[in-house]
């Protein structure tokens, strides 16, 4: 599969102070209907802006992107936390993507 860019001119930055969390679960029952034969977890993130009381962004995602933006974050946090020891003028930071050649 080809890499394509993502073109990030055409999304307007929102800000976020607040966040909720959550998963659903979709599941296909056996022959007896009493166990799930396959399990499907999706997390559901929501965005907010605690002035407005509105939300700003709702994001649907699999385990596996969920994980991947759980590292990437913390990876961020680490450079921001060795940044701020230092007085050196910081570099532009790079974006990190975790894209597995979906979005959706």
């Amino acid at each position: 599969m080809d890499k394509k860019e993502i073109q990030f001119g055409n999304i307007r930055p929102v800000y976020s102070d607040a966040i909720i969390v959550n998963y659903t679960t979709t599941w296909k029952p056996d022959r007896t209907g009493k166990k799930a034969e396959k399990k499907e977890h999706m997390i559901k993130i929501v965005f907010g802006d605690s002035t407005t009381n509105m939300p700003v962004a709702y994001v649907v995602m699999n385990t596996i992107n969920a994980r991947n933006l759980m590292n990437a974050i913390k990876n961020q946090l680490d450079a921001i936390e060795k940044d701020a020891k230092t007085n050196k003028v910081p570099e532009r930071p790079k974006p990190i993507s975790t894209s597995s050649g979906y979005i959706g």
